[in-house]
């Protein structure tokens, strides 16, 4: 059995939507368990069918529009089909909780049902990028853009990455520039999608670490694709954005 899931792909260094291709996944340059691959938007496609791992044996699962699911899994499979823009449709899944769940709740999924889950569901975005920032840092940033993109008044997820994985300042007595550039980065996006940020301390930092003016056109340019990203997923999902001023 083949999976078939596609987002958006707007992506530069480690910035792209959460998306599993159907046709030909894409190394990623993480290294995942041998029973995994991954595609570089950072959902995980198993290679063969897709099981419950991790789950007891006494768990039901049944087959929905081909997808192996959990029968408690307390969402409702749907099969979308994609226009890509090229003369293409592309099939992809979503997985739509059938009643609010508290992020508790979402601790009894796998990684590759919070997978499916996550095409639609923020929390279930922000679940699994939070549970996979430790060792999956790309796919976790990918995975908490995407909650963010679907329930854009709360940017706690990008927030809680800035501080918690991007909060060095300095290491060795040398500016930790990769770490403060993602941070500065996080906070302007929190900022442009409506919500207080701390982009302003940040950017001092870097210009006292030797930040020019050009650099800081680039950290513009990144932060452009991540709110085109963002809007696009915006688009797919719910068919409308209010961030119209970022061309897809």
């Amino acid at each position: 059995m083949k999976l078939k899931i596609l987002l958006p792909l707007l992506a530069i260094a480690a910035i792209a939507a959460v998306a599993v291709y159907i046709q030909k996944p894409v190394g990623f340059e993480e290294t995942l368990p041998a029973a995994e691959a991954t595609t570089d938007q950072g959902l995980v496609v198993e290679k063969g069918p897709v099981t419950a791992r991790n789950t007891p044996p006494e768990i039901e699962t049944e087959v929905v529009h081909g997808l192996e699911v959990r029968k408690d899994r307390n969402c409702t499979v749907k099969l979308n089909y994609i226009d890509i823009g090229d003369g293409n449709v592309i099939e992809a899944y979503s997985c739509t909780p059938n009643k609010p769940l508290g992020p508790e709740e979402y601790d009894q999924y796998d990684n590759s049902t919070l997978s499916v889950m996550a095409y639609a569901d923020p929390v279930a975005a922000e679940v699994l990028g939070k549970r996979l920032a430790e060792d999956y840092p790309v796919r976790a940033r990918m995975l908490l853009i995407r909650s963010v993109a679907l329930r854009p008044k709360n940017t706690a997820p990008i927030l809680w990455l800035a501080s918690g994985y991007y909060g060095l300042v300095a290491e060795n007595g040398e500016p930790a520039l990769r770490e403060m550039s993602e941070n500065y980065l996080l906070q302007r996006i929190a900022e442009e999608l409506g919500t207080s940020g701390a982009s302003d301390a940040m950017k001092r930092l870097l210009i006292e670490a030797g930040f020019r003016d050009e650099d800081f056109l680039e950290m513009e340019e990144a932060l452009r694709v991540d709110l085109n990203e963002i809007r696009a997923i915006q688009v797919e999902v719910t068919g409308s954005s209010d961030l119209t001023e970022w061309e897809l």
